[in-house]
Order: C-alpha cells, then structure tokens, then sequence
C-alpha cells in the first residue's frame, strides 16, 4: 500500500463515529448554497433577466449556453457572491477546524463549526483569511483564464455573422474553448494549492496573524503542491459519483478528513523542523565547539 492509500484509509478510520455528524455539516453547507441559489433567481426573475443566454438559438440544447455577462446580470451575481462570502466564510473555517479536530484523534462537538462565529475577532480573522485567500487566487484567475474568456466572448458574439446554427469553425471554437477553460481551471487548482494549508494553520493556531498564515502556508506548500494536487486527482472518479447528489454525502467528508489528515502532517513536520533549528540555536556554545573539534578528530582518523 502506497504511501496516499495509506493516509486515504487513516482518514476514513478517523471518521469512524463521526460519519453523522460529518454529513449534517456538509448538509448544512449544501443547504446554505442552495438557499443563496434560490435567492439570486430569485432576483432575476424580478428583473425578468436570465442567467444564461442561448448563443446557439437551440432551446432544446443546453449544452451551447453561455453565461449572461449583461451589467444587470453580473452586478446580481456580484452582490450575491458578496453577501454569501461574508457570511458563509465563517462556517467554510470552522467546518475546516472541525474536520482538523477529528483527524487529531479528538471527538469534537457539531457545534465547532460555528465556532467562528462566537466573537468579532474570530469572526474577522475567518473572514480575513478567507478574503486574503480569495483574492490571491482571483488575481492568480485574471491571469490564467483570461485565453478562455476572450474565446467565450468570441463564441457568444459569433452567430451575429448570420448564421442559425453553429457554423463548422463555431463548433471548433466551441470544442477549444472548453478544452481550453478545463485545462486553465486545473492550472490555476495546481498554483491555488500554495494556501492549502492556511486554514488547517488557522485550526492550529487561531491568534496566529493572518499575513504569517499566508506567508507559512506559500513556503512549506512549496515542496507539496505536488502531492496534493496529484491527492485531488485521484478523487475525480468519486467527484464524478456526486453528479448523483447522494454519493456527495459521503465523498465531501472523505475529502475533507483526506486533507485535514494531510495538513496536520506537513503542520507536523514543519513543528519538528522548527523545534530542531530551536535547539541548534540553542545549544551552549562550547558544547558546539566539542561537537565541531570531536567531528574534526574523526576526519583526521579515518
């Protein structure tokens, strides 16, 4: 057994009496989601707008859709995003802590999801990670989806030629763009992964600033990302279970306590390296010197 089947099945053995509770959080969150889903809808069909536009013109094809990228529709889903990041930050943490406490070996109470919520420090400190977070990769984003975005503004603006259904080179360009956008997605994944390990430091410490959260988290993910993005990779074929929504309950907390069991190992190791470079600095002087002048001695033996 390799060395992630043997961390995969660690992490399963740790949710051993936790399945429960582990399911009702990952409910909690879907049902968060689905409740600020509703609302935007909502909002659209106040202001009679849809959130898709039929480039193709074929109603009973959904597949050529495109994002509605009107002002009206971007500023709903904009303030909507605003809104649920605000208040759905705290709970992604503390659901992150929670799952972090159970890989430890502890048996922590539901109720530390909200743990994030129970004062404005905390409240802030989520949230400030959250947002720091968020913006790295939203700058990261610009930058690496900005190839598939120009080719989806082509796509939508190209049946205006005259056309009434996709044209040959439509369907090219239809077939590059996704190519292109599923592969500028797991590039960016690949370089998100340096803050893999904020919110499992966040977990560790929570009076740890948030700037030290980042800058630990880029350093030591340095020599992981890797591993992690190759861990992610192998749940795919679960991922690709969850389109059935029932298998969902069971696949987000298996990935979860995956990479919770993950982070507290590279938090562990980095405890280690820092106790050990500690000691050296700590270590008496002459006793360094005996060290060095006994090190000399067997060079000049041997």
């Amino acid at each position: 057994m390799n060395v992630r089947a043997q961390i995969k099945k660690n992490a399963r053995d740790a949710m051993s009496g936790n399945w429960g509770k582990a399911v009702t959080a990952v409910l909690v969150v879907f049902c968060v989601n689905l409740l600020f889903a509703y609302l935007e809808q909502i909002l659209y069909a106040l202001f009679r707008i849809s959130g898709y536009v039929d480039i193709g013109n074929t109603p009973a094809l959904f597949l050529d859709d495109q994002v509605n990228i009107s002002w009206l529709a971007l500023g709903i889903t904009a303030g909507m995003y605003v809104v649920k990041f605000v208040l759905m930050s705290p709970l992604l943490v503390g659901v992150t802590k929670w799952f972090y406490q159970v890989v430890e070996g502890k048996y922590p109470p539901f109720s530390v999801i909200f743990d994030y919520y129970a004062s404005l420090r905390t409240f802030g400190k989520a949230l400030g990670v959250q947002f720091q977070v968020s913006l790295r990769i939203a700058l990261m984003g610009i930058v690496v989806l900005l190839p598939s975005t120009c080719l989806r503004i082509v796509l939508q603006y190209l049946p205006a030629a005259g056309s009434d259904s996709l044209s040959l080179m439509g369907a090219v360009l239809y077939l590059l763009t996704n190519l292109v956008t599923v592969l500028s997605w797991l590039f960016l994944g690949y370089l998100s992964l340096r803050y893999f390990l904020c919110f499992f430091l966040l977990a560790e410490k929570d009076e740890v600033p948030v700037k030290k959260i980042l800058q630990t988290s880029v350093r030591t993910m340095g020599e992981y990302k890797e591993e992690i993005f190759t861990l992610f990779l192998s749940f795919i074929p679960w991922l690709l279970l969850c389109a059935l929504i029932v298998p969902a309950f069971f696949v987000a907390p298996y990935l979860a306590a995956t990479a919770a069991l993950y982070g507290k190992i590279y938090i562990s190791r980095l405890q280690s390296r820092r106790e050990m470079d500690d000691t050296r600095v700590a270590q008496p002087i002459g006793r360094a010197d005996e060290t060095e002048t006994r090190e000399g001695q067997e060079v000049e033996t041997d």
